[in-house]
């Protein structure tokens, strides 16, 4: 069985209501996730397996307290990241609600680390390649990109980093509106045998 976590905490408002975080408990590849980012609850289920030197992970949630009976009510969340050395990685996550009617983000992903001992200097970049959503019937494209640099201890099992996400998003009338974040991030992965 195996736990990952992970949580943010908003340094320009701490408060523990603003926690952000994802958790994933699975078992044999197979499990079920919650996450909470934005004030919004998402609860599911999570497929992550290897196919050699790629990685996937499948995640399919919703916000409703009840397993939900249309598509309409569910978010599906695909990420999958090529090993190309033992400390780089590249890949693509791509986010969307399953009618893709609400929001669709397509994005570009690097994770590198420099590894000494039991400590790790870790750097995951995110870049959003294609994005946007849907808000009172007016489409927004997105862009922008997320930067976390960490402290990985006892083998990555614990990371402690900073989240920096720069965004822009752009409504179809051409009106701009620009938005920074600043985070910390803490991320857990516990085996147990």
């Amino acid at each position: 069985m195996k736990l990952k976590g992970q949580a943010q905490l908003d340094m320009n408002n701490i408060s523990i209501s603003e926690l952000d975080y994802e958790l994933n408990l699975t078992q044999c590849d197979l499990g079920v996730a919650t996450k909470k980012k934005d004030g919004n609850n998402e609860n599911g289920i999570c497929l992550e397996s290897n196919l050699g030197p790629i990685i996937i992970k499948f995640d399919l949630l919703t916000n409703k307290n009840i397993i939900p009976n249309n598509l309409k009510d569910l978010n599906m969340y695909l990420t999958a990241n090529y090993k190309l050395e033992d400390n780089v990685s590249i890949g693509l996550k791509y986010e969307t609600d399953v009618e893709q009617n609400k929001f669709e983000i397509l994005s570009g992903t690097i994770n590198s680390k420099l590894k000494n001992d039991n400590i790790s200097l870790n750097l995951y970049t995110e870049n959003i390649i294609y994005g946007y959503k849907i808000v009172d019937n007016t489409k927004i494209s997105l862009f922008g990109n997320n930067i976390n640099p960490s402290i990985g201890l006892l083998d990555d099992n614990i990371c402690l980093g900073y989240i920096y996400n720069q965004s822009e998003q752009v409504d179809e009338y051409g009106n701009k509106d620009n938005k920074y974040n600043n985070k910390l991030s803490l991320d857990l992965d516990i085996k147990f045998i």
